[in-house]
């Protein structure tokens, strides 16, 4: 029973918030315009300072555990040296399959991994969450350019590589918090409220953003890829995750992280990368849209699992 509502008390807060943004869609409040505006807002603004408090609120006395980053990082590097072979030999077209790849190792970290670790052990998840993202956004982002370029038929140049990464906003909030934390530096009590007050809205917000842009219609023709490529995502490599970290010494939070980089949805920036890279946009939109909805049920599940073996 506890393992239930844990997992409740975890999902259930994205289904209000996704709601408040379906309901507000449906309504004619917000369109497709307003949504997208907002959503970069998010991204530019708020999104810096939500990373900049994960490491900023981090206690001096806690280390780094580099087991559990090398296994996220190679995780996700043997998965797409292994989806580069594979994709190929089972999707005919390229604009696809840089799309099903990207889909497939990606993870929406930020909007589902983060405020579900949070949700689950509260302030001790605040460093593995926090240093798990700041490794594996910039290694999603430079494997998501170098994936796409290489079946739109180019090469990924290693210096647009290093600038885009420093152009990431969750990558600079995430280098000043660290130059804060590890200075000894305090912001004025004045100035530190609203900083940690922005950093706490900005995955609700975020999440209302998301239930107001999921769109299912024009589906049934991508259910070949659709069906497949979700399950793998968010059934097998999880499972496959989760049988791998209980061999290896690690907290909770840590091995809770690691199964949610395959649990969560896939990204939603997934589907901008795709459009402006050559990738089959609808498509991308179509599993960034059918993952996030279904995640509502599969996460909880995997919490609930999780909760029954006594690992969260």
């Amino acid at each position: 029973m506890e393992s239930v509502v844990v997992a409740l008390n975890a999902v259930i807060p994205f289904l209000v918030y996704m709601g408040v943004g379906g309901i507000a869609s449906k309504l004619g409040w917000a369109n497709d315009e307003l949504w997208r505006k907002v959503n970069g807002l998010i991204f530019k603004t708020l999104f810096p300072f939500m990373m900049f408090s994960c490491i900023y609120r981090v206690e001096d006395s806690v280390a780094v555990n580099w087991l559990y980053i090398g296994v996220a990082l190679a995780s996700a590097l043997i998965l797409v040296g292994a989806l580069m072979v594979i994709v190929p030999r089972l999707v005919p077209g390229n604009a696809q399959r840089g799309v099903i790849v990207q889909a497939i190792y990606r993870t929406n970290m930020v909007f589902f991994a983060l405020p579900l670790a949070e949700s689950v052990f509260g302030d001790q998840a605040l460093l593995a969450t926090a240093t798990l993202i700041a490794f594996i956004v910039p290694t999603y982002n430079t494997l998501a350019v170098v994936v796409l370029e290489y079946f739109r038929g180019g090469a990924a140049s290693p210096k647009a590589l290093a600038i885009s990464l420093l152009k990431n906003p969750l990558i600079q909030g995430f280098l000043v918090g660290f130059l804060f934390h590890f200075a000894g530096w305090q912001l004025p009590g004045p100035i530190e409220a609203p900083v940690l007050t922005l950093a706490n809205i900005s995955i609700p917000m975020a999440l209302v953003v998301l239930g107001g842009t999921l769109h299912f219609s024009e589906a049934l023709k991508n259910l070949r890829y659709l069906v497949p490529v979700i399950t793998v995502k968010m059934v097998i490599l999880p499972l496959v995750m989760l049988l791998i970290t209980l061999v290896l010494p690690l907290s909770a939070p840590e091995r809770f992280m690691l199964v949610m980089m395959f649990a969560a949805p896939i990204a939603s920036a997934s589907y901008v990368m795709s459009e402006n890279m050559g990738g089959d946009g609808p498509l991308a939109g179509q599993l960034v849209a059918f993952s996030s909805a279904i995640s509502v049920v599969t996460l909880f599940l995997w919490i609930f699992f999780m909760g029954s073996l006594g690992l969260l």
